[in-house]
């Protein structure tokens, strides 16, 4: 296995999410230089051997070369409670670093698509069967894959709104298919974030979320600004949800169930590390999971027709074998093919 390409990066690079578009101006030459990136990575998604999927991936990074960056200075679009220093501060936590390119955002959107594949490999093909004992790296590096599937699903929301605007139903469908795979990819990524013990948790990483080590005193995951700018968005947009004709109820109702196992693999992690006792460091005044509960409902509020489609609190999440949650993750790298 190569070494070379499965090291472990120091950073992540992120576009901002506002940077995400369905639709890129690119030459010609860029449009077939990122189609044969995608084609390559797809293969190397799809390799028999880890031999042939790390060759592969390797490939699609010297194709992809080096290109002009620099860093990102936007101000924040979203206006509410989220101010711009936490969110430096989650991205900071996590090893997250915000660029723009100087001709496309495309290439930094397949660059961080790249990053997090390879961050997969390393982590499912060799710190595991390296049996590396590393709690908050496991930690941090499975958030990474978890922000590449939300950026997935912004652009899957751009794409929504078009078609559903232009009445083109059959691919509406198609990406409500995609915003599913990308949801239980991002369910499988807190699963597997969630991998070390309890007291692995309690000694190693919730420590690294307080302060000093950060600046937040009450450090959340409500600080992400990938995941709130996809709040905000099903928000703007929720009434796209309840104009989905009925034929293609089957795949609304799976995009639903997506969505039910991903906020179920969040309370599963929450309650192995004692959020049904305890409160969490954002919010003391009731146990973590209660807050988490009501957190997922009112999103869910957003996306479904009925409050009958709203999540039953007694649901538990029925853990499987790891290898179906390995291909959940497959299946939402292979969405941005």
């Amino acid at each position: 296995m190569s070494k070379n390409i499965l090291n472990l990066d120091p950073s992540f690079f992120l576009s901002r999410p506002e940077d995400i578009s369905d639709i890129y101006n690119l030459h010609y030459q860029d449009k077939l230089k990122l189609c044969k990136i995608i084609s390559i990575f797809q293969e190397s998604i799809d390799a028999k051997s880890i031999d042939e999927s790390v060759t592969k991936l390797s490939q699609a990074y010297s194709i992809l070369g080096s290109f002009e960056t620099f860093y990102s200075q936007k101000y924040l679009t979203l206006t509410g409670s989220l101010k711009k220093w936490e969110v430096e501060d989650y991205d900071c936590y996590f090893d997250v670093k915000r660029e723009q390119a100087k001709n496309s955002s495309a290439f930094l959107v397949i660059r961080s698509i790249l990053i997090a594949y390879k961050t997969f490999l390393n982590l499912r093909c060799f710190i595991q069967k390296e049996n590396i004992d590393n709690p908050l790296l496991i930690w941090k590096r499975y958030h990474w894959l978890f922000f590449v599937f939300v950026q997935g699903n912004i652009l899957c929301m751009h794409r929504l709104k078009k078609e559903m605007r232009k009445e083109s139903m059959i691919q509406v469908g198609v990406i409500l298919k995609s915003m599913s795979k990308l949801m239980l990819a991002s369910g499988a990524s807190m699963i597997f974030a969630g991998t070390p013990e309890h007291q692995e948790y309690e000694n190693g990483i919730r420590p690294t979320m307080m302060p000093p080590n950060v600046n937040s005193a009450d450090f959340s995951g409500l600080m992400s600004y990938d995941h709130a700018y996809l709040i905000n968005l099903w928000n703007q947009e929720k009434k796209l949800f309840k104009l989905i004709p009925s034929f293609l109820s089957p795949a609304y109702e799976e995009f639903l169930k997506a969505h039910e196992f991903l906020a179920l693999s969040h309370k599963f992690v929450c309650q192995k590390y004692g959020g049904d006792q305890t409160g969490s460091l954002r919010e003391n005044r009731v146990t973590a999971l209660e807050n988490l509960e009501k957190i997922n409902n009112s999103r869910r509020r957003t996306i479904i027709s009925s409050d009958h489609q709203l999540l039953n609190p007694h649901s538990k999440l029925i853990l499987t074998d790891e290898s179906e949650y390995e291909e959940y993750i497959k299946s939402g790298f292979r969405c941005y093919g």
